[in-house]
C-alpha cells in the first residue's frame, strides 16, 4: 500500500462525524466532572479562606450553573418542553461566562496566599485544597477549552483537505 493512501484512508477516519462525536462526549464528561470537585470543596471548606471569602460562594455556584448547563443540554429530548431551552442556554451560558471572569478575579488576584493558618495573622490565610482547587478548576477550563477548540480546527481542516473536491470546497477558498 502506498504511504500516501494510508495517510489519505486515516484522514477520514479520524475526521468522521462519529469520532468527533466521541471526542465530543469525552470532553463532555470531562468537563461535566468539575462541578462536583467544585461542589465538594466549595461546600466543605466554606470558611477556610478569610483572605478571600468569595473563592466557596464560586465554587459552589459554579458547580451549579454547569450542572445546569448540562441538564439544558439535555432538556431537548424530553416530551413537552418546546423551544424555551435554547434560551435558557443562552441566558445561563451568559451567566456561566460572566460568573467564570468573576471567579478568575476573585482567585488570581490573591494569587499563592499564606496556606498556613497563623493564630496571630488569620487574614493572610487561605486552605491550601479550597485554592488549589478553584485554581486548578479555572486553569483546567482554559486548557479544555484550549484543546478542544485545536481539535475542532484540526479535524475541520484536515477533512476539507481530504475532500477537496466539488461538493466540499476548501474551508480558504
Amino acid at each position: 500500500m502506498d504511504p500516501g493512501t494510508a495517510r489519505t484512508s486515516f484522514t477520514p477516519l479520524l475526521c468522521s462525524p462519529q469520532y468527533i462525536e466521541k471526542g465530543d462526549s469525552l470532553f463532555k464528561l470531562w468537563h461535566n466532572s468539575l462541578p462536583h470537585s467544585s461542589h465538594i470543596s466549595g461546600a466543605l471548606y466554606q470558611f477556610d479562606c478569610p483572605r478571600q471569602p468569595y473563592i466557596p460562594i464560586y465554587l459552589l455556584v459554579m458547580g451549579v450553573v454547569f450542572m445546569l448547563l448540562a441538564l439544558l443540554s439535555i432538556l431537548p429530548c424530553s416530551a413537552g418542553f418546546g423551544s424555551h431551552s435554547g434560551a435558557w442556554t443562552c441566558l445561563v451560558s451568559l451567566f456561566f461566562f460572566c460568573w467564570f471572569i468573576a471567579g478568575n478575579i476573585i482567585v488570581y488576584s490573591i494569587y499563592e496566599p499564606d496556606y498556613n493558618k497563623n493564630a496571630t495573622e488569620t487574614d493572610h490565610y487561605c486552605n491550601k485544597t479550597l485554592y488549589l482547587s478553584a485554581f486548578c478548576c479555572i486553569t483546567l477550563t482554559y486548557v479544555l477549552t484550549g484543546v478542544y477548540v485545536f481539535t475542532y480546527f484540526f479535524a475541520l481542516c484536515t477533512n476539507q483537505m481530504v475532500y477537496d473536491d466539488e461538493d466540499r470546497p476548501l474551508l480558504w477558498s
